[in-house]
Formats: structure tokens, C-alpha cells, sequence
């Protein structure tokens, strides 16, 4: 029922010599709180008298309210980023118009999702092919059963929460310190499998990661590995996924791989998005820290073991298993970062 439907009505009523307060009663009885208001018929009763039975409305000044759909479509296909003052100049109508039709049109405005890298063909190109080896292999061997991952993160010792707060008029923001140009902060160097956590060190504050340093991790790594979970070696010898930074890909490094057994997966450059560590663990580590401070490297520490402490095997697993998926996701669409999952 749109308003020349009532409108039809109301001329009915007039031309029975209804007057404007019993045509209104009797549409609020017909169609309850839908019908137009009695100022609206009066008006209309006045058009009516003027120029007959003429159900249209009068043109009006101003830009039009109404935008064809494909116009605003096309502008934003042309860049998706434009302000709603920006579409509304290039199409000719107010800017409340043109947000009204993009919320009809279920458009609403977001941030742009941060990507690690800008990727060129060559780095998709590699994004696929190696997750296309990837999945041509497991389709032969179920190797995550065995395999082992590791990556490097920062734990700080202050891990402040960006709050929203209700202020009113006049009312100061909170304020909240950041971390500082220096931060305290250790090196966290984790080993695991989907069974659990395998190894992991918490390097010295200045400390960092170097191809001798990282190939005597490993030593130990493999030590705990067979301690812990000689399970994972009943088929076979572990295969490792890690990322290809420098003291990872060292000559040192790889020796020390090959003379403990483990068998390397390949990995393509910039794609945390595909190493377990950063899209998985890490990423729940960091909530489980945000908020906390910490005096000293025994508090970090004690805090990081509840951490792994209260995660059940299940949470191990499912971050592995999704390799799969991704590396699908990763083959599907032509080796564009996972920004949703």
C-alpha cells in the first residue's frame, strides 16, 4: 500500500462527500496505524478541489531523492574507497541520499584489512605452486600427523588494552600510556605439533635469533620431540614447516635438519598467513596477554606457561589441520592473502 493507493481512496471518499476528518476515521479503521495522517488528507482534500483527481506529487526543487541503483554501482566500481560527499557530487544528489541508497544496497563502510605484503604475480605465483605440491602430497601421505612448526614472537612485559569509554559533554578521555619506543620485551621461540607444545625458550631481553643460535634450538627441539611425543614418530621421521628467514634458511641450519632426520616442507615468502604459528597460536597468545603487566621475566614467564597449560589438545590440532583449507584457499584464488576464515 503506497501513498497513491491512499490517495485513490481519499478521492473515493471525497467524491461521496466525506468530510476530511470522516474520510480519515475511516481509513484508521481500514488500515489502522498504515494510513496517512489527517493533516496529510486535508491537504490532498485541498488538491482535490484545485485540480480533481490528480494523485501525483507536485515537483520539487532540490536534487532528486531517488538514485538509479546501476549509476552508483558503476561510481563505485571506479574506486570503492569514495566518500559519500564525493558520490554524491559526481551524481548530482545530497550526500544523505546517496548514504541511504548505499545502506539499501547493503553497502557499509570499513576499514581496509592489512595485508602483510603487496604481492606481485610472481610471489601468487609461488603462493599457489607451493601449496599445490602441498596438497598433491598429503593427498598420498597424511604427513601433518607428524609434523612439527616453530616461529618467533615478542612477549612484552606491559600489554595495554585500546578501550572505548562512554564521556559526556565536557567530560575528559581516559588517557592510557603506550608501550614506549623501547618496550621490555623477550624473544618467545615456540616448537609444536598438533599433540602440543614440543619445546620452547624464552631468549634473554636483546637477544636475538642468529643461524648458530637457531641450529642449537633445534638440537634441543628434537631432543624434547622424541621425550615427549614419540608417537609422532611411529610413521615416519618429522616433516618441519618455518618461515624462510635468514637464520632459518642458514647453511648451518639446514645441516642441522638433515642430520636430525626432519624433512622440510617448502614455505613461500611473505605468507604468515600459512604458518600455523602467526595465524593460529600466536594470535591467541596475544589476547591471552592483552591486558596484563608483568615486573619481571618470571612473571613472563609464569604467565606464558598457564598459557599453554590451559590449551586442550583440541586447539593443537585444529591449528594444523587447517592447513589444508588454506592451502585450497590459497590454490582458489590465484595466491591472494586469507583475510577471512
Amino acid at each position: 500500500m503506497d501513498r497513491e493507493f491512499f490517495r485513490h481512496n481519499l478521492y473515493f471518499l471525497y467524491r461521496r462527500d466525506k468530510t476530511v476528518v470522516e474520510a480519515h476515521t475511516e481509513l484508521v479503521l481500514a488500515f489502522g496505524t498504515s494510513a496517512p495522517c489527517i493533516r496529510t488528507c486535508r491537504n490532498w482534500y485541498s488538491r482535490f478541489r484545485i485540480d480533481g483527481a490528480s494523485f501525483a506529487d507536485n515537483p520539487r526543487s532540490g536534487r532528486p531523492a531517488v538514485i538509479a541503483s546501476e549509476d552508483l554501482v558503476v561510481s563505485l566500481s571506479k574506486d570503492r574507497s569514495q566518500s559519500t560527499r564525493a558520490l554524491a557530487e559526481e551524481l548530482g544528489h545530497s550526500q544523505p541520499t546517496v548514504l541511504r541508497h548505499l545502506h539499501r544496497l547493503g553497502k557499509s563502510k570499513k576499514k581496509a584489512c592489512v595485508v602483510p605484503h603487496d604481492l606481485s604475480d610472481s610471489n601468487k605465483d609461488q603462493r599457489v605452486s607451493c601449496c599445490t605440491s602441498l596438497l598433491d602430497r598429503y593427498a598420498e601421505d597424511n604427513f601433518l600427523e607428524r609434523l612439527v612448526t616453530s616461529d618467533e614472537t615478542w612477549l612484552q612485559y606491559d600489554n595495554p588494552v585500546q578501550k572505548s569509554f562512554w564521556v559526556g559533554e565536557g567530560e575528559e578521555i581516559p588517557v592510557v600510556p603506550s608501550c614506549g619506543l623501547h618496550p621490555k620485551r623477550h624473544l618467545l621461540c615456540v616448537w609444536w605439533c598438533r599433540y602440543g607444545v614440543i619445546h620452547y625458550e624464552l631468549l634473554d631481553r636483546g637477544v636475538t635469533i642468529t643461524a648458530n643460535l637457531y641450529s642449537a634450538q633445534l638440537l634441543r627441539a628434537d631432543s624434547k620431540l622424541r621425550e615427549k611425543f614419540p608417537a609422532l614418530l611411529a610413521n615416519g621421521n618429522p616433516v618441519f614447516l618455518h618461515d624462510n628467514a635468514r637464520p632459518h634458511v642458514a647453511t648451518s641450519a639446514v645441516e642441522t635438519l638433515a642430520s636430525i632426520g626432519w624433512d622440510v616442507l617448502p614455505h613461500p615468502p611473505y605468507s604468515p598467513d600459512l604458518a600455523p604459528s602467526d595465524y593460529h597460536l600466536f594470535r591467541s597468545l596475544k589476547s591471552h596477554f592483552s591486558g596484563t603487566r608483568h615486573a619481571d621475566q618470571e612473571s613472563l614467564v609464569t604467565h606464558l606457561t598457564e598459557f599453554f597449560a590451559s590449551k586442550p589438545p583440541e586447539f593443537f590440532m585444529s591449528g594444523i589441520d587447517s592447513l589444508i583449507t588454506r592451502w585450497n584457499m590459497v590454490k582458489k584464488s590465484g595466491g591472494e592473502y586469507i583475510t577471512k576464515m
